[in-house]
Parts: C-alpha cells; sequence; structure tokens
C-alpha cells in the first residue's frame, strides 16, 4: 500500500517536472521564454507575466523557477488556471528580501489596492484573483513590485 503511494507520487513529480521542462524551454502553452520581457528597477528585475496552467501548485511551482531565473528581482505570475479561475503567486529573490521587500508583503499592498485576498512567506506569496480582473491585477503588482524596489536601498 505504501509503495503503491510512493510510485504515485515519483510518477506526479516526474510529470510536474516534465511539464515545469517544458514551460522554461517555450514549449506548451507557455510560448515564449517565460523570463523574458523583465525591466530593470533600482538595480533589479521585475516581471509580470501571464501564464497558463492547470493548478494553483503548477503556478508555485513556475514561481520557483523564475525566481532562482531572475538572479535578483521579482516577479508577478497570473496563472490561467483550469475551469476560468486565476491566481497570482509573486517571488522575490534573497537579494531582494534583504533589501526590506517580501512576497507577502507585496500580496498586502495589492490587497489593499485590489481587494484580492492572499498570503504567503517572504519569498512566495499568492492570491486568490477574480479572473475578469487579471489583467488589473497583474498591471498592479508590477507598478507595485518596480515602486517597492525603486524606494529601496
Amino acid at each position: 500500500m505504501i509503495g503503491k503511494r510512493v510510485d504515485a507520487l515519483l510518477a506526479e513529480k516526474k510529470q510536474l517536472e516534465k511539464r515545469l521542462d517544458e514551460a522554461m524551454k517555450g514549449g506548451g502553452a507557455q510560448g515564449g521564454d517565460l523570463l523574458s520581457g523583465a525591466e530593470e528597477v533600482g538595480g533589479a528585475k521585475v516581471l509580470a507575466k501571464s501564464v497558463k496552467v492547470p493548478t494553483m501548485k503548477e503556478l508555485q511551482g513556475l514561481g520557483d523557477v523564475v525566481r532562482e531565473g531572475l538572479g535578483s528581482g521579482a516577479a508577478a505570475l497570473l496563472g490561467e488556471l483550469e475551469e476560468g479561475k486565476a491566481g497570482l503567486v509573486i517571488v522575490v529573490t534573497d537579494d531582494v528580501r534583504a533589501r526590506g521587500i517580501t512576497a507577502g508583503g507585496l500580496v498586502k499592498s495589492l490587497a489593499a489596492s485590489t481587494g484580492i485576498k492572499g498570503g504567503g512567506k517572504d519569498h512566495m506569496a499568492q492570491a486568490g484573483v477574480p479572473a475578469e480582473q487579471g489583467a488589473q491585477v497583474l498591471e498592479a503588482a508590477r507598478v507595485a513590485i518596480g515602486a517597492a524596489l525603486a524606494g529601496a536601498k
């Protein structure tokens, strides 16, 4: 019984790794390099991108990949999820966190201005987003990240 569960978990892990690999290569539904379009503000990169993923778990996985790929910066990923839902993940690199900018703090500031609800840790936070507000929330996240980086030392 335990062996079957372990096998199932390993198969799921392999499938998720394959999807992340395809996304980073520009395959699947991502349509291009996930890190393209990043701009520099205050010596760090800012990225705001919409991606198609089936679940929040996969959006979080992409968030980890983006955080590692940025080098220095912060990113907001709006996930267009299954069943017409949307979610937002914000990630922040370690050096930016050392400057006092956290993913959880960015989500809280967005909640105040957009009405979304969410939270998380210093390196990654998430929020549910009404699908019809996705583009507006993503732009607000880009602006909030840029403003935080421009003001941080």
